[in-house]
């Protein structure tokens, strides 16, 4: 006999799962905002500190004031982060009680199986015992036939007729009672196991029209979303690496998932739902939110590359850099920009020769500041490692790693 046993109240559990779900996006969503506040700050501290040369003092002002509204904004954003949090910790312990009393509830309907194993044993004896006396009625009906040549026979007859159809109508209920039938097209099949059964939709005698249950592996994944752009670049199979600074955890894995529509899976009706699953990846990951780089194009070579802010267009609408010659002499050089990242970006030269590694570009007015952002001397225009690049601003996502297949997201790429 095979006894399948569901655990507790699925939407006790299923409740108790949506909340810490909310709750991570919570605390993806506060610090999606804190560090949009963080950003700000910075921006406003970069405007007061290098305005243009031809700044009036009433926007010098305005920029002050700017400056003291974002600062003012972090230590809030902050506070929303740390409330977020606290409320991943309430719906935790939640999802815990629930879990312990779907386990006390598995266990009382492990001990409700036993017994009905039991009934079922005592059934199957009974129903040896219906198929014995049927078999030995027909046998005397046999005997009987072949010697009965008076009335008082032909009642013996008749009388062990009537026995051996009533043994027969006893034997065909209990068979169709205790004796378990299934038809091979119901029977499930799963590529992998152990499997847990999260959910059931189905009652005994319900029409089966759909869905007849939910189940999940113990493999784990971690999952976001990205916007509509950033969408068309990622596909099923590609690379990708999963981080977790604060354990130091750095794991290869890939793209198993990309939603062909926005607003699947809970989220944003805006973004596109993508999964990552690592190869791997240490259980220290569950629950813990991550960062999720996915390699979508490359220079597939050393390339010439110089600062963002080194680019300009010309009054003919093409792409140039101002190349310091030395002796404060300058030139400009027109090239064709390539894929960006890391505040570089990939640059050719129309004329070939025109600019080479070591070559100086000019970054700003009051200077030049190098990649690493320090305002001094012009910056040297370097040749990248061969390494692959995440185009600006696809390849990264914050999100969860869930602790069963897959969970709401918890960042934006």
């Amino acid at each position: 006999a095979l006894a399948v046993v569901l655990p507790g109240d699925p939407a006790a559990l299923a409740k108790a799962a949506a909340d810490l779900a909310t709750a991570k996006a919570d605390v993806a969503s506060a610090e999606a905002a804190l560090n949009t506040a963080i950003d700000a700050q910075a921006d406003a501290q970069r405007r007061v500190d290098n305005p243009p040369a031809d700044t009036r003092a009433v926007e010098v002002e305005a920029q002050k004031i700017t400056l003291r509204q974002a600062t003012a904004a972090v230590p809030i954003a902050r506070n929303d982060v740390a409330a977020s949090t606290e409320a991943v910790t309430a719906a935790r312990a939640a999802a815990d009680a629930a879990a312990a009393q779907a386990r006390a509830d598995s266990r009382a309907a492990s001990r409700d199986a036993r017994q009905a194993a039991a009934e079922l044993l005592r059934a199957r004896s009974a129903l040896g015992t219906a198929r014995a006396r049927a078999s030995l009625a027909k046998g005397k009906v046999a005997i009987l036939t072949g010697t009965a040549s008076s009335s008082i026979g032909r009642q013996i007859v008749a009388g062990a007729e009537r026995e051996a159809s009533r043994r027969s109508a006893d034997l065909a209920r209990l068979a169709a009672r205790f004796d378990i039938q299934v038809p091979a097209d119901e029977v499930l099949f799963f590529p992998s196991l152990p499997l847990r059964v999260d959910a059931v939709t189905l009652r005994h005698g319900d029409q089966i029209t759909g869905k007849v249950m939910t189940v999940s592996t113990s493999e784990l994944a971690a999952d976001s979303s990205l916007s509509l752009n950033d969408a068309k670049l990622v596909r099923v199979g590609a690379p990708a690496e999963i981080e977790q600074q604060e354990f130091g955890i750095k794991v290869p894995g890939k793209v198993t998932k990309v939603a062909d529509k926005p607003g699947t899976n809970k989220v944003d009706p805006t973004r596109v739902y993508f999964e990552v699953t690592p190869k791997d990846a240490p259980k220290r990951l569950v629950g813990t939110s991550v960062r999720i780089a996915i390699a979508v194009q490359s220079t597939k070579g050393a390339v010439l590359a110089v600062p963002l802010s080194a680019l300009s267009v010309g009054g003919d609408g093409r792409s140039r850099v101002q190349v310091d010659r030395g002796g404060e002499r300058s030139e400009y050089v027109q090239i064709v920009p390539g894929l960006a990242s890391d505040g570089l970006v990939e640059v050719k030269p129309v004329r070939a020769g025109a600019l080479k590694a070591g070559d100086l570009v000019v970054v700003g007015i009051g200077g030049s500041v190098p990649s690493g952002g320090t305002v001094g001397p012009p910056s040297a225009i370097t040749t990248t490692a061969p390494v692959s690049t995440t185009p600006t601003p696809s390849g990264t996502s914050t999100a969860p790693a869930p602790t069963t297949g897959t969970s709401t997201a918890g960042g934006t790429p």
